[in-house]
């Protein structure tokens, strides 16, 4: 994986973490800029290190009185062999 790209709608998150390991044992989060309210895609790249497992914790709400809207996550890069 060399980038992950996330597709929001208007509830979008604020404020989220995105956290990527290799095998699940140690979690590492990945430097990212504030971002905005709204619909957006947002790009991350990633370390250059092989990654096999890549999650996303969502932690504020542009808008208090909705949930959360992420429409749709890629991956780009290749998938690391075994």
């Amino acid at each position: 994986m060399t980038k992950v790209r996330r597709h929001w709608e208007t509830a979008a998150a604020c404020d989220y973490a995105v956290n990527v390991s290799r095998g699940g044992k140690e979690w590492y989060q990945v430097p990212r800029t504030n971002s905005s309210a709204g619909p957006r895609i947002d790009d991350i790249d990633l370390p250059a290190a092989e990654i096999d497992q890549l999650r996303i914790e969502l932690k504020k709400r542009a808008n208090p009185a909705w949930g959360f809207s992420l429409y749709e996550v890629q991956v780009v890069g290749q998938t690391p062999t075994r």
